[in-house]
């Protein structure tokens, strides 16, 4: 949500500006933004893997991680050969709608795979007879 608002604020400049010069106010709410995002979600995503992913297969999957911030990077510089088949707006606009659709993806689909997690945790818990480990994933909001 927050790299959706990042690249939006670049759209709404550009649109804004018509054509003429873009306020400096745009690409340093982005970067801000941008940065925020990066630091809110990274380590998030680093310490749901690193703490929820089971022993045997826990580097596997920290591994995974780091291969979709390459793939995101790949992904992103395929995206970027759009800039100047497009007006400057529509690409930041559809980059904004890629970060909002995941954004939803998340809020629409994360129920399952939170309910999962914790019924596994639940398991765990019962067949080790204690109730160390990590806790029930909340519900965002």
């Amino acid at each position: 949500m927050i790299l959706a608002l990042s690249t939006g604020s670049l759209a709404l400049g550009d649109w804004l500006a018509d054509g003429g010069e873009v306020s400096i106010a745009f690409p340093i709410i982005a970067y801000f933004l941008s940065g925020a995002g990066f630091m809110w979600g990274w380590p998030t995503l680093l310490a749901l893997v690193s703490r929820r992913a089971p022993a045997r297969i826990n580097s596997t999957m920290m591994a995974c991680v780091y291969f979709v911030a390459f793939a995101s990077g790949i992904g992103s510089g395929t995206i970027a050969r759009f800039y100047e088949a497009m007006p400057a707006w529509g690409f930041w606009l559809m980059n904004s709608g890629i970060s909002l659709a995941g954004a939803v993806a998340i809020v629409v689909f994360g129920a399952a795979p939170r309910r999962r997690m914790n019924e596994l945790d639940r398991q765990e818990q019962v067949e080790n007879g204690s109730l160390a480990g990590p806790g029930p994933i909340a519900a965002p909001g």
